[in-house]
């Protein structure tokens, strides 16, 4: 039975900003002090717990008979190319030393599990254990709770992203009179502090810096995913003005009838764009390394399934609120089935996808450095 590497991801390095940790780290007594030192740093912090699931699970293998060892690597504040990057080469590092055939990854949550691809590109995966940390069910922690969630960059996008939409789609609408009594004395401020919420959420500066690193360095590199990712960009803004643009004719009534029918016009334009995004990364790693990474294929899967229960939730909320005029119940249920049908398909195409994914051979890593590239 070949060795199976038991993996903690902190893609965000917190082990590094809060505790002082360097890695990568191989074997328990490391990451067990490790994991303490970042739960003396920060005892609400769960990548702490993350390291902890991943000692245990190592012990129960050991306990086995199993050949097993345990590492943890992490990546940079800038969580993209730059920590990306980084947790390649430290996962290269580490398979250099340990020989493992297998992986299991072990993470707190979505953001981490970002690596996988990298992680499929060198090794089979085993397992993926994701790490859920039970809080306090108190009522008066709840505020707390809430209060420490919004400080996390995920939890943060999540809802202040969308009331910045919100601030700015009103904002916009108040100060051209377009659907809504013009009010500059309202539009304005709402736009104003929505394009500050949004800049601030998703790091704006930051990530355009992280861009263009990342730009400049596919281009030198000729990276098939910068111009795929180029070209979903371009689907995405002209998919937005051109569903503006046909929502503005269109002649609504209300400005809610237009939101929801610019919304779910463009949502067909997302699709493309993901198609784009993942199928370029997956064919780099195909024409470069001659290797198929499947993460890539069944990631783009379980997002295009997400578009269609979306979709029949717009055309729903349409019917329901009367913006659908003359659409008979049978043919709108049809529609719904419809959506349903393509969301449950898909699924299970990429479920099938990824459990052939796991049972297939680990690729070879001969021609690739310790970071990932070429040799």
């Amino acid at each position: 039975m070949g060795k199976t590497l038991v993996l903690c991801v902190d893609r965000d390095n917190d082990f590094g900003t809060k505790a002082g940790v360097s890695t990568p780290l191989i074997g328990r007594r490391q990451n067990l002090r490790a994991a303490v030192k970042l739960m003396l740093a920060d005892p609400e912090e769960s990548d702490a717990n993350s390291l902890f699931a991943a000692i245990k699970i190592f012990d129960e293998l050991r306990e086995k008979g199993e050949p097993v060892e345990v590492a943890l690597v992490c990546g940079d504040p800038h969580v993209g190319e730059v920590s990306d990057h980084i947790i390649s080469y430290q996962l290269g590092e580490i398979i250099a030393k340990v020989q493992p055939e297998t992986a299991i990854l072990v993470s707190d949550g979505p953001e981490d599990e970002f690596v996988m691809p990298i992680l499929e590109a060198k090794l089979k995966v085993r397992d993926m254990r994701r790490v859920v940390v039970r809080q306090s069910e108190r009522i008066e922690d709840t505020f707390y709770i809430i209060r420490k969630g919004l400080a996390k960059e995920q939890i943060r996008q999540g809802i202040i992203v969308p009331i910045s939409f919100v601030l700015i789609t009103w904002g916009i609408f108040a100060i051209t009179g377009v659907y809504t009594p013009q009010n500059l004395g309202f539009g304005i401020p709402a736009f104003a502090v929505g394009l500050l919420f949004l800049l601030q959420a998703l790091q704006v500066r930051e990530r355009a810096e992280d861009l263009y690193r990342e730009l400049r360095a596919g281009m030198l590199a000729a990276r098939l995913s910068i111009f795929t990712t180029l070209i979903a960009f371009l689907f995405i803004v002209i998919g937005a003005a051109y569903t503006y643009q046909t929502t503005a004719n269109s002649g609504f009534p209300t400005a809610e009838e237009a939101s929801l029918f610019f919304a779910f016009g463009f949502i067909w334009w997302i699709l493309p764009a993901i198609i784009l995004r993942f199928g370029g990364f997956y064919l780099d790693f195909y024409l470069r390394y001659k290797r198929r990474v499947w993460a890539y294929i069944y990631l783009m899967m379980s997002w295009v399934a997400m578009v269609f229960p979306i979709a029949a939730g717009l055309e729903l909320v349409r019917y329901f609120l009367g913006f659908m005029h003359g659409v008979p119940a049978d043919r709108m249920l049809q529609e719904v089935l419809i959506y349903i049908g393509f969301t449950i398909g898909i699924a299970a195409a990429a479920a099938a996808l990824y459990r052939y994914a796991r049972e297939k051979p680990a690729p070879e890593t001969s021609g690739l450095r310790a970071d990932g590239r070429e040799n």
